[in-house]
């Protein structure tokens, strides 16, 4: 369990972002979008990896901070985000933000999934879509490593 957000960029053009299971105070989620706009500055195809299994419910002040970063960020997200997938294990909250997604067009493909390995294989095909090379090997490597963990 994170008490913060963690990205991990060891399989990049895989970043795997885990959401902290427990409050986090409104700097660290600044200093957590200032790492997403410098993983942006990049200029590079890669694919989000959200294990948000768990995560809480975020006060409106944070979540108005994701809104506006979100606004921010959609244009490069666009162009260099292949796909995200938001791994949530509750079935209910799962299909609320299948809704959600349904509703509001994200600025890469999403989806929700239950497990890292639903997020990974659908991340693939993402990968593929956007002809990123070797992109089913790298996901691959890092699959394995996770599940040696």
């Amino acid at each position: 369990m994170s008490t913060r957000f963690e990205t991990d960029f060891t399989h990049y053009p895989l970043v795997v972002v885990t959401i902290p299971s427990q409050r986090v105070d409104d700097a660290d989620v600044r200093a957590f979008i200032q790492g997403q706009r410098d993983m942006l500055a990049r200029r590079s195809p890669h694919l989000l990896l959200c294990d948000a299994r768990s995560g809480h419910v975020m006060p409106a002040t944070q979540r108005k901070l994701f809104g506006d970063w979100l606004k921010e960020a959609e244009q490069a997200t666009r162009k260099y985000t292949a796909g995200m997938a938001i791994v949530v294990d509750n079935g209910l909250i799962r299909g609320a933000l299948t809704a959600v997604l349904w509703v509001v067009e994200p600025a890469c493909p999403t989806k929700a999934v239950g497990t890292l390995d639903e997020g990974i294989a659908w991340l693939a095909e993402c990968g593929e879509r956007a002809g990123m090379a070797n992109v089913r090997e790298v996901l691959s490597a890092a699959q394995q490593k996770r599940r040696s963990a």
